[in-house]
């Protein structure tokens, strides 16, 4: 009887996210919506997520701006992580973002500490690749394909050579990834 509860609770988290939020979420099949996950989203910004993507409880996904947010299929963002994005922010295939990890597309502008200046960037992370928990992902950084973040990592720069293992503040390549 429980299992049949926790059904019925993804089913209508999905069904309302889909109402709530139309145009500005667009799913393209079913989506895995564990309780408390928040979607903060404005007028001209789009998230798109797209078939079995899971979002553990108390994630948010914030787009701002004109953003355009990308979770492709297969992909899972862990317990409490924080996705903010204000111009581009892609979660590649059958990837993984493991619990209370940052990212953010953005950076501020502090020439004039009064204005509040963003500076818009990207934030992608490729296909088969796996993010360990509390690891943050700053502006203007790509993650190749296959690439293994692990925990308490601050990424600061583009990761270009796919399959190799990263870690530490800032992160380094550590070793490379046997992938099946």
């Amino acid at each position: 009887m429980r299992a049949l509860f926790r059904k019925m609770g993804f089913a209508m988290r999905f069904l309302w996210v889909k109402l709530y939020y139309y145009p500005q979420v667009r799913m393209e099949g079913f989506v895995f919506f564990e309780s408390g996950v928040m979607i903060k989203v404005e007028p001209e910004a789009r998230i798109v997520v797209k078939n079995r993507v899971y979002l553990k409880k108390g994630c948010i996904l914030e787009c701002s701006g004109k953003g355009n947010m990308i979770l492709h299929e297969n992909s899972c963002v862990g317990h409490y992580s924080l996705m903010g994005c204000r111009d581009s922010l892609v979660l590649g295939r059958n990837s993984f973002i493991g619990q209370s990890c940052t990212l953010i597309d953005t950076k501020h502008d502090f020439t004039d500490i009064h204005a509040g200046v963003y500076c818009p960037g990207k934030c992608h992370v490729g296909a088969d690749s796996v993010i360990f928990g509390h690891t943050s992902i700053g502006p203007d950084v790509e993650i190749a394909d296959r690439t293994m973040i692990l925990s308490h990592s601050v990424v600061t720069k583009s990761i270009t050579e796919p399959g190799w293992m990263w870690s530490g503040i800032p992160a380094v390549k550590k070793k490379g990834v046997a992938h099946g």
